[in-house]
């Protein structure tokens, strides 16, 4: 296996894991290791038993904010944000043997980031 499919949802600003799949596939890149480190918003990362980040995705920008992404059938792609009471979504992440995923979200650039949910390989 070189990946999980990690499906997760959004209630009520909680983050919980629903599904985790082992999966035989490519994952997307990891971003830059500067793409987050002094900015706001969430992302997640996978880390190795000592802590150290191996990759990292940036999440939507409003994540936190309750929101959905709609595509609306005007025939042109165009997109809109709808309030949503819960978000259900997955993201594809690197299997690490005795690492683990981390759902991480900061509100203030420079603070600490918080955990919001985390999943263990």
């Amino acid at each position: 296996m070189s990946a999980y499919r990690l499906k997760y949802q959004l209630e009520n600003k909680i983050v919980t894991i629903v599904a985790a799949k082992a999966v035989n596939t490519r994952v997307p890149p990891s971003a830059p290791k500067n793409a987050i480190d002094k900015g706001t918003g969430a992302w997640v990362e996978v880390q190795n038993r000592a802590g150290i980040t191996l990759w990292r995705r940036t999440l939507d920008e409003n994540f936190l904010a309750g929101e959905a992404r709609l595509q609306l059938g005007d025939g042109i792609g165009t997109m809109t944000r709808v309030p949503v009471k819960k978000v259900t979504e997955q993201i594809l992440v690197p299997f690490v043997a005795d690492g683990v995923a981390l759902f991480l979200y900061r509100d203030k650039p420079g603070a600490k980031p918080r955990v919001l949910t985390e999943h263990k390989f």
